[in-house]
């Protein structure tokens, strides 16, 4: 008796694959969710009157480890523009003001579904 186990095999050296081409995507996947924080920070910013120059402050950067992959997003000092006044912004002064930008958790409640959506179609093209 024979058994035909070919898409057994076809089926394990894609898993043996998979890792080298998560490892090479998921960076990816990352750098898109940023940027798409990074463009609703800055519209958010965009739509004060007081604090709408911080807008061109936002960037981000993406570091891969073996720890993993992170992103951190949000006003850069170095660009200058009032960067270092985005805590009031955001949270408002100790003597009132501010406050007037949406907190950043809220750009990135945006992006959670389709960043989720992003990581589980890779998983999909993978296996």
């Amino acid at each position: 008796m024979s058994v035909d186990v070919s898409q057994l095999r076809a089926f394990a050296s894609d898993l043996e694959r998979a890792p080298a081409k998560v490892i090479r995507e998921v960076p990816k996947v990352v750098k898109r969710g940023a940027n798409n924080v990074k463009r609703t920070m800055q519209a958010d910013f965009r739509e004060s009157r007081s604090f709408g120059h911080i807008a061109r402050t936002i960037s981000y950067d993406v570091t891969v480890d073996a720890g993993g992959v992170e992103a951190e997003i949000g006003p850069d000092k170095s660009r200058g523009g009032g960067a270092s006044l985005a805590h009031i912004a955001y949270w408002g002064g100790a003597r009132g003001g501010g406050g007037t930008v949406e907190d950043p958790l809220g750009a990135l409640a945006i992006e959670v579904p389709e960043f989720e959506n992003a990581l589980g179609k890779l998983l999909e093209d993978v296996l």
